[in-house]
């Protein structure tokens, strides 16, 4: 919270907060521990300057008074308890959910592999679905490719079972192969998009 500064050659609203060296871990140097307190304290994405004056004392330059929002107590002791979890819209505190963070190429590849490949059948719309390409399903599919049977039954992610014919079931293996090595080109940063999510059996 930003009070009125104590000493009045201090400009307004920009105050000096003592920060004992006490605080830091025996180990480190105190010019060693700003990192930690530029973590370490709520709110500090709004502070416009972080310096580091005589050991055991940081200068947090806030911004002039007028840009700053006024918080009731309650609002502050919420602010405080949901640190990470607030923002200000409009002047207001409000409830704030972090986006989760974008995932890599490689998880990207990981979670689609397990939401499944989305096929479609032109010839046979009763194939059509969404099917679990992990390791273990695909290590499945070509156990199945020699076993020659005339038909297959494959379930989809939701566990609906399909019905293939041989034919149908080697072009569907061959798809799948095909997804796979797509989705592992681009996760090892061999190819800029990921494959389509839906791939037709022809």
């Amino acid at each position: 919270m930003a009070d009125p500064p104590q000493i009045p050659r201090h400009p307004d609203h920009t105050p000096n907060i003592p920060l004992p060296v006490s605080i830091s871990p025996p180990e480190m140097a105190p010019r060693e521990t700003k990192p930690i307190y530029i973590h370490s304290i709520p709110g500090t994405d709004v502070m416009t300057s972080f310096n580091l004056n005589l050991p055991g004392y940081e200068n947090f330059n806030l911004p002039p008074a007028e840009e700053l929002t006024e918080v009731t107590e309650e609002e502050w002791k919420d602010f405080m308890a949901n640190s990470h979890r607030r923002t200000i819209v409009d002047g207001k505190l409000v409830p704030y959910e972090r986006p989760a963070p974008p995932l890599s190429p490689m998880s990207q590849m990981y979670k689609a592999f397990t939401e499944g490949m989305k096929l479609v059948a032109p010839n046979n719309e009763k194939l059509n679905g969404a099917y679990p390409t992990n390791d273990t399903n695909w290590a499945l599919i070509t156990t199945e490719l020699y076993l020659a049977q005339d038909s297959v039954t494959w379930a989809d992610a939701a566990g609906q079972p399909h019905e293939f014919s041989r034919s149908e079931f080697v072009s569907f293996a061959n798809v799948v192969a095909k997804w796979r090595s797509d989705w592992r080109k681009y996760a090892e940063g061999h190819a800029a998009e990921p494959p389509p999510e839906t791939m037709t059996l022809p």
